[in-house]
């Protein structure tokens, strides 16, 4: 096989201004995690961990976790599993908000942009309760951070490899003590025709390339309230290898747009975060390169999520969360046209810390949709900081 040679580049600045009086303050758009990991295990990889493994996400998780991928080749379709189950148990969430495909019920890890992403949580074990009836086995989640009186930053980051591959990424900011404000950029394409010489094997026709643009803000109103932007535009192209000159070569192309407005209200014992999020997703499929589309489809969600924390005292929370989305749907010459529905869902829980090292959680939840009724459980002991027994 023919030697890869992959070369990278990292260029970064910082620029802070003094001030009498810091406080270093960082905002999290899905606030659930810092509670679940009180009773999961849960794998955080930072954005200097993702450039580890920089080609794609399916290479970080396979390499830096335990899920299970099915991937069939560099930029093509590939697909994650927890503990035995399938990738329709498997959820993938940005930001707080469940983006699995509404047409599959399921995420294609190719197709999801990986380094404009500050952080990446990996998280085994049932989440219906919290994250939808998608997280039966484990749940991803691809977090954006924004910090606050950091002054001005930026970095870029660019390798370069065999069969014409490229990767780069842009990333600058700027906050202060109320403003935060986030950018960053990524565009990764490759020919991708390797050569396996003793297979007597060339990767025909396994092109591809996607685009990634992130912009967050977050402004501080008072001391109690913040509002918070968080978007993502996708664009990515994937063609499909063929194993003979002779067979018609295939592509597919995908373009997501995700937008998400947070209000978060903080004041002693109460916490409260109203999220409204856009999220839309459209393919389009080549049965021929040379010839349109033979086939697509294009799925909008509209989204409103509440989640509310009461702290009865130092021992015991009450944590309720409502969410209504419509979901409508089209497909191309498939006879589907404007197809949707209306999902409402209410869930709440309750945790229970009587000690330092031992804690309690159980929650339910209803969806007024089908009839669906989730309810878990979860009794969660540390003996010592090594040690943890975890059990349903």
């Amino acid at each position: 096989m023919k030697k890869v040679f992959v070369s990278s580049c990292l260029i970064s600045f910082t620029l802070c201004m003094a001030q009498e009086k810091i406080i270093d303050t960082v905002y999290v758009f899905d606030n659930q995690m810092n509670r679940v990991r009180n009773f999961h295990n849960v794998t955080k990889l930072t954005s200097s961990d993702l450039e580890k493994n920089a080609t794609n996400l399916s290479e970080v998780l396979r390499f830096q976790s335990p899920v299970y991928i099915k991937e069939n080749g560099r930029g093509a379709v590939s697909s994650p599993s927890f503990r035995g189950t399938t990738a329709q148990q498997t959820a993938f969430v940005w930001n707080g908000i469940n983006i699995n495909s509404s047409f599959l019920g399921q995420g294609d890890i190719n197709n999801t942009g990986l380094l404009g992403y500050d952080q990446l949580d990996i998280k085994p074990g049932g989440g219906s309760v919290v994250y939808g009836s998608g997280a039966i086995g484990g749940s991803i989640h691809l977090n954006n951070t924004l910090d606050f009186n950091k002054g001005l930053k930026g970095s870029l980051y660019s390798e370069a490899g065999s069969y014409e591959t490229f990767n780069t990424i842009l990333r600058t900011s700027y906050s202060n003590e109320k403003l935060s404000v986030k950018f960053s950029g990524n565009y990764a394409i490759s020919k991708n025709d390797y050569e396996v010489e003793e297979k007597n094997y060339i990767n025909r026709n396994g092109n591809y390339y996607n685009t990634t643009f992130n912009f967050g803000l977050s402004y501080k109103l008072n001391y109690n309230n913040k509002i918070s932007w968080q978007s993502q535009l996708f664009d990515s192209s994937q063609h499909y290898p063929v194993f003979f000159e002779t067979t018609t070569p295939t592509k597919y192309k995908t373009q997501n747009i995700r937008s998400l407005i947070a209000w978060e209200y903080n004041k002693k014992n109460i916490n409260n975060n109203l999220r409204l999020a856009y999220t839309e997703e459209n393919f389009q499929y080549y049965a021929s390169i040379t010839e349109p589309k033979s086939s697509g489809g294009s799925g909008k969600n509209y989204i409103i999520k509440n989640d509310f924390n009461y702290f009865l005292n130092d021992k015991l929370n009450i944590n309720i969360i409502s969410e209504f989305q419509q979901n409508k749907g089209e497909g191309y010459l498939s006879g589907i046209k404007d197809v949707s529905r209306n999902i409402f869902s209410l869930a709440g829980l309750i945790r229970y810390f009587p000690f330092k090292k031992l804690s309690f959680e159980t929650g339910v939840k209803k969806r007024f949709y089908r009839r669906y009724f989730l309810s878990s459980f979860v009794f969660f002991f540390r003996k010592v900081e090594c040690f943890e027994i975890l059990q349903y």
